[in-house]
């Protein structure tokens, strides 16, 4: 299409009208995804680097998230190859989706197949907040014990002075 309209340049629909177009934003080149009209996301025209937006103004039913540091610990990283693979391919490294079910199922999708068999994926970006949100726990423990340590030491030194 003309790239020098407002309109989508591609998109892909189904039949209950659901859609999926792409475009290029006017004075950029960058490639810009919306679902059923609303922004999801680009790609950087430069570095093909792809952005999710998250401006607070896209979102609703906002809650900080609680506790995760205890979970965190509990999921397993692994190496492996797909069924598929070779064993000359590399290995990858990720989690088991049942591992990570129990203890954030938000991350965890059943996918259906085109014939109809399902299995589990991992949304991996949830994985990414939820590691900056275990090192902030760890960070306050860290402040914590450093202040228990800095009064310790304060009495320690007064007794040493008797």
């Amino acid at each position: 299409q003309n790239v020098g309209t407002n309109d989508d340049i591609f998109g892909i629909w189904n039949t209950t009208g659901n859609h999926w177009t792409y475009w290029m934003g006017s004075g950029t080149s960058d490639l810009f995804m919306y679902y059923n009209g609303t922004l999801r996301g680009s790609w950087n025209n430069a570095n093909g680097v792809y952005t999710s937006f998250s401006d607070r103004s896209l979102k609703k039913d906002i809650q900080p998230i609680g506790s995760v540091l205890s979970s965190i610990t509990k999921i397993q990283p692994y190496l492996f190859r797909y069924n598929d693979n070779s064993s000359s391919d590399a290995l990858t490294a990720g989690f088991m989706a049942q591992d990570v079910q129990p203890l954030f199922p938000e991350a965890v999708r059943r996918i259906t197949n085109k014939d109809g068999t399902t299995n589990l994926g991992i949304q991996y970006q949830y994985m990414s907040v939820y590691a900056i949100k275990a090192i902030q726990e760890q960070q306050q423990l860290i402040i914590n014990q450093q202040k228990t340590i800095d009064d310790l030491l304060k009495r320690v030194e007064k007794l040493e002075k008797k």
